[in-house]
């Protein structure tokens, strides 16, 4: 999960260029956009009439630090992982 659209779509971006540099195949079929934002998920939920929460993993406050120096790596925020329900 991300807040914004421009970080999933680096991901995504990462994800093609290690793709095509492990593999050497540059042309990757990918159905869909390759990951979620909150809002995205909120406006599909609501349009089928639910709404929809979102529960963060927590972790170790080691887990926590190597997020934030991954931040600064990857120079974009890290996926956010966690548990959506519905109502």
């Amino acid at each position: 999960m991300f807040d914004r659209s421009v970080d999933g779509e680096a991901m995504v971006a990462a994800q093609l260029t290690a793709f095509q540099r492990d593999y050497g195949i540059g042309d990757v079929v990918r159905p869909g956009i390759g990951f979620l934002t909150f809002e995205g998920l909120r406006q599909v939920t609501a349009s089928i009439g639910l709404r929809g929460r979102f529960f963060p993993s927590r972790g170790t406050w080691g887990w926590r630090i190597r997020r934030q120096f991954s931040r600064l790596r990857l120079k974009r925020a890290p996926a956010a992982f966690g548990v959506w329900v519905a109502q």
